[in-house]
């Protein structure tokens, strides 16, 4: 987005202040808002972790989805202009300027010799009803208070943010931004690193963390409304290796070992189903193309770690294209030799 939309979008946002402004803005009538934000529909189901456990999922009904979205674009703008240094996770960038993502999260650690990461336990959900209402009510919009009631129940379910909502994200972050500013200042003074990266925090530093200043971050934590999960809280020192969400950090960033390995299965998985679909009728297949571009998504990631130049991003596109490739497919000499995956 180029800054003079953002500038547009900004004004527009800001500047509304009753129902029939808001419909306005999204496309969607005063009635239908007040509806979902009266009745506000979720389908609730539980996905597997890739690493084990259950995540609860809150999937907005079709229509206040929709709605959700259209208010996330309007509310990334705002947060764009007073996202804290920190913050990484879920911030739009402006076309050609300084580009947040999990990269720069964990570029701003490398060189570091000590490291704290930090998890926030059930970080949507310790979003509260009121702390989102204090959002909207704040004088950074204009909203009257039938406005600011209707997007908080537009945005929370059960008393707090839900997981899934397109809207809650941004609303994360936005409560977090005290919290930020006053960690980067504290961490300043100590000539420590921080990032957030959702729930995902960083404090790295070329001399250890003091205690004093590990108690202080958990107050700050606490007095913000979030709760430190124990069973994530790393401490690294000089001789650990150090990672920053997923990226292993050092003088530069890389990916372990694991990473490349996962990839390769996932595409000798790729190749076996495209074997199969060969076989039968060779049909579009939406799987299939799914698998594809969740591989094409690691490759990808690995390249904005490494470099297009790459022998390890070179290694991963070949064996990609080998397996996509219907030359190679030959018929097994029989079924014990076809390879089950």
């Amino acid at each position: 987005m180029k800054k003079k939309k953002l500038n547009i979008a900004y004004k527009k946002i800001t500047r509304i202040r009753f129902i029939e402004q808001l419909g306005f803005l999204t496309g969607f009538s005063p009635h239908i808002i007040i509806l979902q934000s009266a009745l506000p529909g979720y389908d609730v189901f539980y996905v597997h972790k890739r690493h084990g456990g259950k995540r609860l999922i809150e999937n907005p009904n079709p229509v206040l989805k929709s709605i959700q979205r259209k208010l996330n674009k309007y509310l990334q703008v705002v947060y764009y202009y007073r996202c804290p240094q920190s913050s990484h996770g879920f911030v739009i960038n402006v076309k050609r300027g300084m580009k947040k993502g999990i990269i720069s999260n964990a570029r701003t650690h490398i060189g570091s010799k000590y490291m704290l990461n930090i998890d926030l336990k059930d970080f949507f959900h310790y979003v509260k009803y009121n702390m989102v209402y204090g959002i909207y009510n704040s004088d950074i919009f204009n909203f009257n208070n039938d406005l600011v009631k209707i997007l908080t129940d537009l945005s929370c379910k059960d008393e707090r943010l839900p997981m899934g909502a397109p809207t809650s994200p941004v609303l994360a972050n936005m409560a977090c931004i005290n919290m930020d500013l006053e960690l980067e200042s504290i961490c300043k003074d100590f000539k420590i690193k921080y990032t957030r990266y959702a729930d995902d925090m960083t404090f790295s530093g070329v001399n250890p963390i003091p205690d004093h200043l590990i108690k202080k971050i958990y107050l700050i934590i606490n007095e913000a409304g979030f709760v430190v999960n124990e069973k994530k809280v790393k401490m690294r020192g000089i001789n650990d290796i150090k990672k920053v969400t997923g990226i292993i950090v050092g003088n530069d960033l890389s990916l372990g070992v694991e990473f490349f390995e996962e990839t390769r299965l996932e595409i000798s998985k790729l190749k076996t189903l495209l074997e199969l679909n060969h076989r039968y009728g060779g049909s579009k297949n939406k799987l299939i193309e799914k698998h594809k571009q969740k591989i094409e998504g690691f490759i990808n990631y690995a390249t904005r770690i490494y470099g297009q130049d790459s022998e390890n991003v070179k290694s991963l596109i070949n064996e990609l294209d080998k397996a996509i490739s219907f030359d190679n497919f030959t018929e097994p000499m029989s079924w014990d030799d076809f390879p089950y995956i």
